[in-house]
């Protein structure tokens, strides 16, 4: 039986594009060389280029914004815990950061205010409150913990009442029974309750200073200037266990307050327990900085309670170069005669 043979199909090597030849090799398509040549340098269409250079520019705009924006967001979550943990010069100092860098934030600006009440910055709070005190703040929580603030500050300034009620005393200072008739009517005045305790403790009536002192404290129970003053005063009186209840009342309002932590470290030097005196001071120092006199001055008394007599003379000289302030020469004087046994610190 004859086979029918049918004729191979050969698979066409024309390019499909123009009819030439196709190039040979084994490709998938058959194109000449011409033509395959042509769609390898196929334009990119204009619609791709503008979407790439977007994206381009998008990568560009991050890389010089994002760490920007990082660590904007990272100063302000640092400072906002650091405000509920009680730490306000962290606060304060992460907050600065944000507002150097975006100057205008409501949010860092009204926490950089209430962080300056809390570390006694009265020069930063004044700033900050010119800043805000026409600005539209939105955020309840934020306005609410800033009036807060405003009222602390109140008690550290002194206001039109008062001023008059001085000026009126130019030649001698207001009789007990003036200062009576002022606090009668300026109830609330915690500046000038303050400015009181302090003449009678010029005057040494301690124990009428110890009960105005607590009457601003009852009025004011965070009043920074009532706590300090009355440790100052229990330690006066060498009565350092009920001082240390003051110290450690206003290290809860303030974790990193240096004058609260310098006083705290005085009162534990008199109960004689020098080596945790020591490291208080230090941290004072620490965070307070060269031109903190208190914590300064404490360091010293505490290198001489703990035997280091070196460091204690040569901060000493350092310090007798620096101090230019009455005020704080005073103060440093106190520790000078406790540690030339002038004044008895301890039994």
């Amino acid at each position: 039986m004859e086979e029918t043979l049918e004729p191979e199909v050969v698979p066409s090597r024309d390019c499909p594009e123009c009819g030439q030849p196709a190039m040979e090799g084994n490709h998938p398509t058959p194109l000449c060389a011409d033509c395959r040549q042509k769609y390898v340098r196929y334009p990119i269409p204009v619609w791709i280029r503008i979407f790439g250079a977007c994206i381009a520019a998008l990568v560009l705009f991050s890389l010089f914004t994002f760490p920007k924006d990082l660590s904007v967001g990272i100063n302000l979550e640092k400072g906002e815990r650091a405000e509920k943990a009680g730490k306000y010069l962290t606060a304060q100092r992460a907050m600065e950061k944000v507002v150097q860098k975006v100057p205008g934030n409501i949010e860092a600006e009204g926490h950089l205010l209430i962080d300056a009440v809390y570390t006694q910055d009265m020069e930063t709070f004044k700033a900050q409150y010119a800043k805000l005190k026409d600005r539209n703040i939105e955020d309840k929580e934020l306005f609410s913990a800033i009036e807060e603030a405003m009222d602390k500050a109140g008690g550290y300034f002194v206001n039109d009442s008062f001023t008059s009620f001085m000026t009126a005393h130019p030649g001698a200072p207001p009789s007990d029974i003036e200062w009576a008739s002022y606090f009668d009517k300026n109830p609330r005045d915690f500046y000038a309750l303050a400015t009181y305790a302090s003449a009678l403790n010029d005057r040494k009536e301690l124990d009428r200073e110890d009960s105005v002192l607590r009457v601003l404290l009852s009025r004011d129970k965070e009043s920074y200037i009532g706590l300090e003053l009355i440790s100052s005063l229990l330690r006066e009186e060498h009565k350092p266990d009920e001082a240390l209840i003051y110290n450690d009342r206003l290290l809860r309002i303030n974790q990193e307050l240096p004058y609260g932590l310098a006083s705290k470290a005085r009162t534990l030097l008199m109960q004689k327990k020098d080596r945790e005196a020591l490291q208080l001071s230090e941290k004072a120092c620490q965070l307070g900085g060269s031109d903190d006199i208190y914590s300064q001055s404490t360091l010293a008394l505490a290198y001489h309670f703990n035997q280091r007599p070196a460091d204690r003379d040569a901060l000493i000289r350092k310090l007798n170069s620096t101090i230019k302030d009455t005020s704080d020469r005073g103060g440093f004087q106190y520790v000078l005669d406790v540690i030339s046994n002038k004044e008895k610190f301890r039994d």
